[in-house]
């Protein structure tokens, strides 16, 4: 009941590979870890609103079936989902997630001779969530925690972060993080450092590190500009450059606000970087520890704890743990439909 939909042993049909088509791995196993939403307003009523979705009530037994014809285009196929309940047993949820190709709608891209048709696949499904505004029957004018967004009514600031548990494994489990930062250089004329005889005065060049450790990633993705590349140096393309992907960030990167010795901020540390990479390990699935509710920052099975063990992830089976968010600040027009906001990668 604590996971939602989760993505099992992706991989790609490869018909350029040396003697036919064969099926390449991507992703062993990939989910939501936790999702992580702190409120703004310390007051006695509402200080402990700092909500840990996934660890204190669970993604599967959240997740609301989709309707027909609204909330996926008329040509996606249904799956139903099933988790175990507080007792154990198999509970089945109908029609929890859609699976369909849809025009991806970006910038199309060309060849002088061909084009690829702009197609993704896409799969769907919609947790029962509902935003927390508070009613006061004191007039209320203005508030130091919120926006007021209706007579009496005010919206309270508050941050959404998505957290997700990417267990790859890039053409077999022996994987590798790379960081490549783009770093400016100045132009000294001097081929032997990399310079030129030319009016050029500056340039910029790539800095690659591969990380030994734990704690050579834990990445702050809004810094200076890099690539970030999970690949498998055993494997060659037919250039001879190592085979991997690219983590590209789509939507909201923003990291946590709060203080480190803040209690909600102790339960999600994690939220401080948007990129960990973790070695393989069973037990370490979720993101705020196996009891969330009782989590303290200190619990070795919480993802700021166990990485402090600073474990090698050199050609290793490796786990990326990415997440995505940023702080809510509400409207008026949000009274009635709020905001949609894309986080993922």
């Amino acid at each position: 009941m604590r996971a939602g939909m989760v993505i099992s042993l992706a991989s790609i049909e490869d018909a350029d590979a040396p003697g036919g088509q064969r099926r390449r791995r991507v992703l062993y196993r990939g989910f939501v870890s936790e999702v992580f939403k702190p409120y703004m307003d310390p007051a006695e009523e509402w200080y402990f609103h700092t909500f840990i979705d996934a660890g204190d009530y669970g993604l599967g037994v959240s997740a609301s079936p989709l309707l027909r014809g609204a909330d996926c285009p008329a040509n996606a196929a249904y799956f139903d989902g099933y988790y175990a309940d507080a007792d154990g047993k198999p509970v089945e949820a109908m029609d929890v997630i859609c699976l369909f190709e849809r025009y991806a709608g970006d910038v199309a891209w060309r060849h002088t001779e061909f084009g690829p048709r702009g197609r993704m696949v896409s799969l769907s499904g919609i947790l029962e969530m509902k935003a927390t505004s508070y009613t006061q029957v004191q007039q209320i004018k203005s508030d130091a925690h919120g926006t007021l967004v209706a007579e009496n009514t005010v919206g309270v600031y508050h941050d959404h972060f998505i957290t997700y548990h990417l267990d790859l494994d890039v053409d077999g489990t022996d994987n590798s993080f790379v960081k490549n930062t783009m770093v400016p250089e100045r132009n000294t004329g001097d081929p032997a450092t990399g310079g030129a005889d030319t009016p050029r005065r500056s340039y910029w060049t790539v800095s690659r590190e591969v990380a030994e450790t734990e704690a050579d990633v834990q990445v702050n993705v809004n810094g200076p500009p890099a690539d970030l590349l999970f690949v498998n140096s055993s494997k060659k393309t037919m250039v001879g450059n190592e085979v991997g992907y690219r983590l590209v960030p789509a939507g909201a990167t923003g990291s946590s606000l709060l203080a480190d010795d803040d209690y909600p901020q102790r339960r999600a540390s994690y939220t401080k970087r948007q990129v960990w990479v973790t070695p393989y390990n069973r037990s370490e699935k979720w993101a705020t520890g196996l009891y969330a509710e009782q989590g303290t920052g200190e619990d070795s099975l919480q993802l700021g704890a166990w990485s402090k063990r600073n474990r090698g992830i050199k050609d290793r089976d490796i786990v990326p743990v990415v997440h995505g968010g940023d702080g809510e600040i509400d409207f008026e027009e949000f009274i009635r439909i709020m905001r949609r906001t894309n986080y993922g990668y």
